[in-house]
């Protein structure tokens, strides 16, 4: 058993399925493909959300007659009735929503969520400063500054203390963190990041950024990466739950060592989003 499945095994046994599963991020598919999976043995339906149609058409494409629903919307205007959904996963998508926002976003999935309901919301802790993660660091850091060339926005990491306060403040109970440590960098993702960066790059209008994100930045991450054992961020995964009586109590045989080898956003070894983030 690896690192990451041995700090797994326990985060998701117990997991009820057999109900109205809201999964709030696509990533590769392979969590929500899996989550379906278990979600049909249980008699339960999967309400998959995103407001890319394209990613949901290909989603689509990919796993076929499992018990999927899809919705294109924006997740602060869920279309969904009050108190309709057993439980909701946020699968690495919380990353996307300014901290400022937690409370308005966790108000819209208690919302949507039954008496006793459950929220499950997994995604990227900072950059270490550990020497393992120096490479991670870096590649933020550029994308960061390659972002700030090409004027759009970036989202790397989620901030837990602030979930955990709004998660309070809405007036979710039982609430918990557990942390993932991150998964080993190879030299795949690597070769994607530097080839995803390398494309972008042609887009920086300014030549000296350009150069600058070239001629150093980009040799900086390399140079880190062959420091050797590098990792990406620890991952986090926080759970709590709408008070009331109205849960269902059944159990699946899903457990966290089940679905972490295939979750979310993302591809352990190798490159996972536009800029080759592994996939946690």
């Amino acid at each position: 058993m690896t690192e990451q499945q041995s700090a797994s095994n326990e985060l998701w046994r117990g997991v009820d399925l057999s109900g109205i599963t809201l999964v709030l991020g696509i990533g590769t598919g392979q969590l929500v493909e899996l989550l379906a999976e278990e979600a049909q043995r249980a008699g339960g339906t999967v309400v998959l959300t995103s407001y890319s149609r394209a990613a949901l058409s290909a989603h689509f494409d990919r796993v076929g007659p499992l018990p999927i629903e899809r919705l294109c919307c924006r997740a602060r205007e869920l279309p969904l009735a009050d108190s309709s959904v057993d439980l909701c996963v946020v699968n690495g998508s919380l990353r996307e929503v300014p901290p400022a926002h937690y409370r308005a976003f966790l108000e819209e999935l208690w919302r949507v969520l039954v008496p006793g309901g459950a929220v499950r919301i997994s995604d990227l802790l900072p950059p270490s400063d550990a020497l393992y993660g120096r490479a991670w660091r870096q590649r933020c850091d550029l994308i960061t500054h390659l972002g700030e060339a090409l004027g759009v926005p970036v989202a790397l990491y989620a901030d837990v203390r602030a979930l955990a306060e709004a998660m309070q403040a809405v007036g979710f109970e039982s609430m918990a963190v557990s942390l993932l440590p991150g998964y080993g960098l190879t030299d795949d993702w690597l070769s994607e990041t530097v080839e995803a960066v390398t494309t972008m790059l042609s887009r920086v209008a300014d030549p000296e950024t350009r150069r600058t994100l070239r001629d150093v930045e980009l040799p900086a991450l390399i140079a880190a990466y062959r420091l050797g054992d590098q990792r990406a961020a620890e991952r986090f995964v926080t759970r709590g739950n709408k008070i009331g009586d109205l849960a269902l109590d059944m159990e699946t045989a899903g457990t966290e060592q089940e679905l972490a080898p295939r979750d979310d956003d993302d591809d352990h070894h190798h490159g996972g989003g536009a800029l080759g983030e592994p996939r946690p």
